[in-house]
């Protein structure tokens, strides 16, 4: 059985990473953000825990609002890497696009007013999708433990 205290851990730990990053605090690997599937939490949703636990109404949300989870971040990441070459006029040419395999700085370059604006109604909607992706974890949590077979003690 999974450890449900862990999954909402990591989960939280990614939310930090994810702001850490926005604020050029801390470097990031793209697909953990950008990919629902290669996260941590991900990770264990499509290897065991949609086969152990898919025919629990919450854990089908819980994937829906990971997903949805994972949609905003890659927005606002995309935001972030539209970055403005060195050698080009600040109105002209962009970087190529990094793999999502490669690591980032959160300090790349400077967001406009415009930008920032942008990216913090996206980042918005992060919060309360996280609380629900909690809400989710712990509702399967719940039904796991009333379906387990209860000891006489």
């Amino acid at each position: 059985m999974i450890d449900f205290f862990l999954a909402k851990a990591q989960h939280s730990l990614w939310k930090i990473k994810l702001i850490s990053f926005l604020h050029g605090e801390l470097d990031i690997k793209l697909t953990d953000f950008v990919s629902h599937r290669d996260c941590r939490l991900g990770k264990w949703l499509y290897s065991t825990g949609m086969a152990e636990y898919g025919s629990i109404p919450e854990m089908q949300s819980l994937e829906t609002l990971h997903q949805q989870l994972h949609a905003i971040a890659s927005i606002i990441l995309e935001m972030k890497h539209l970055v403005v070459s060195e050698s080009a006029h600040p109105v002209g040419r962009f970087r190529k696009r990094k793999s999502p395999e490669t690591k980032v700085s959160g300090n790349e370059r400077l967001w406009t007013r415009g930008e920032v604006d942008a990216a913090e109604l996206e980042l918005a909607q992060i919060e309360p999708l996280s609380e629900k992706i909690v809400d989710s974890i712990d509702s399967v949590e719940q039904k796991v433990k009333q379906k387990l077979p209860r000891s006489n003690g």
